[in-house]
């Protein structure tokens, strides 16, 4: 199955991450890329800006992994597409790191368990990713049991060891607490919803006798029975708008990064069908100026959304592309969002179909009254042969 292929390379991605070094930064893209299933987690990683930005400044291997942001541009440079082998200087530095194939079809017979660590007694614990009985790690019913303390241990186990070990740590700040669209770093924020979450009553989080971080932590998650669902009714509000929702599993991501290479399959099909992904589609300059032609739409659409900071609009395929690519480009999203629109714009693909319709209805009729012409097209076939020659009959 897709999900299943999909699940091993975000395996993959997550083990070249926690790999990574300092040094990796100043090699040579040629010599570092990983193999195209680990790029393509981390494009749908890029596509979820804020996401991928708070984690960043939170998480060590992160800030690695977002100091490496320019390959994305050298891709094309180094000829890095499946028709074409790897370098073997970056075949020998993934297996360096990684101990797994480059060849993400090879690594399917090696890439068979996860190391998880035990919510309760914290021992390492190996784990099937799939099993006959639909209990592995990359499975919907994922469970097993601690060979050590007999705790059972599930996905939401993980999940609220994850969020229990962030609120308990000195130098640690909840996820979706740290980012905002007005401030990418707001550390005083962060801390202060942290305190004001330690210090609730009922004191269901004081330290108490805990001599130790891990034992506070082991104490709170007994308390509450590791139960998302009582964590989240202790905590209330501040747990639905603060980050409860980014603790999905034990990965060092806020983010269910299989779910996000799922849902780019819909714009990449989409795509597809355009002919957008044929390396020769825009190769002559009339055609060429068709994406010209999208990126000035892409900035029209920015200056929209700076029109309206309460908006919310919805960018048609060609100003998506072009989004998309922007995001790519993390530490310059960030600068060029804050310096042009005013505050950071994420780029969240969750939306409900009936809300997007409805919000598509609104950026239509904001987009006529702000530059007099129509967001969109009609869908009857336009005459000519290339995409550039279609164009000119409309602009």
């Amino acid at each position: 199955k897709w999900s299943w292929f999909v699940g091993l390379a975000v395996e993959r991605f997550e083990r070249w991450c926690k790999a990574l070094t300092a040094q990796d930064e100043l090699d040579f893209a040629d010599q570092q890329l990983p193999p195209v299933d680990v790029i393509m987690v981390w494009h749908a990683y890029l596509l979820n800006p804020a996401r991928y930005s708070e984690d960043s400044l939170r998480n060590k291997h992160i800030k690695i992994l977002a100091s490496m942001g320019n390959w994305f541009r050298d891709l094309e440079r180094t000829c890095y597409t499946i028709y074409w082998p790897p370098s073997d200087a970056r075949v020998q530095n993934w297996l360096q790191k990684t101990h797994l194939p480059y060849d993400p079809f090879e690594s399917v017979m090696i890439l068979t368990e996860r190391e998880i660590i035990c919510p309760k007694c914290l021992k390492k614990v190996d784990v099937r990713l799939v099993n006959p009985t639909g209990s592995g790690y990359l499975q919907h019913e994922f469970t097993t049991t601690c060979p050590g303390c007999r705790l059972k241990i599930t996905k939401e186990k993980l999940s609220f060891h994850k969020l229990v070990k962030d609120l308990v740590g000195s130098s640690d700040v909840l996820a979706g607490t740290l980012h905002t669209p007005y401030n990418i770093d707001n550390s005083k924020r962060a801390k202060a919803i942290k305190s004001r979450i330690l210090e609730m009553r009922p004191p269901a989080f004081r330290k108490g006798d805990a001599k130790t971080e891990q034992e506070w932590a082991v104490d709170i998650q007994e308390k509450m029975n590791y139960s998302m669902q009582k964590i989240q009714s202790v905590m209330g509000q501040r747990m639905r708008v603060y980050g409860g929702q980014l603790y999905v599993y034990d990965k060092i991501f806020s983010l269910d990064l299989v779910g996000a290479v799922l849902r780019q399959g819909s714009f990449v099909n989409k795509m597809h069908k355009l002919g957008w992904t044929n390396p020769d589609f825009f190769s002559s300059s009339e055609d060429e100026a068709a994406l010209k032609h999208c990126i000035a739409r892409y900035h029209a659409f920015l200056d929209l959304m700076s029109s309206s900071p309460a908006g919310f609009f919805v960018p048609t395929l060609d100003i998506d592309l072009v989004w998309h690519t922007h995001q790519l480009m993390a530490r310059k999203y960030s600068r060029h969002c804050l310096k042009y629109v005013g505050r950071f714009v994420d780029h969240d693909d969750k939306v409900a179909e009936n809300r997007l319709a409805n919000a598509f209805d609104i950026t239509c009729r904001a987009w006529k009254d702000r530059f007099r012409i129509a967001y969109t097209y009609c869908g009857c076939p336009l005459p000519g042969d290339t995409i550039g020659q279609k164009l000119s009959r409309l602009v």
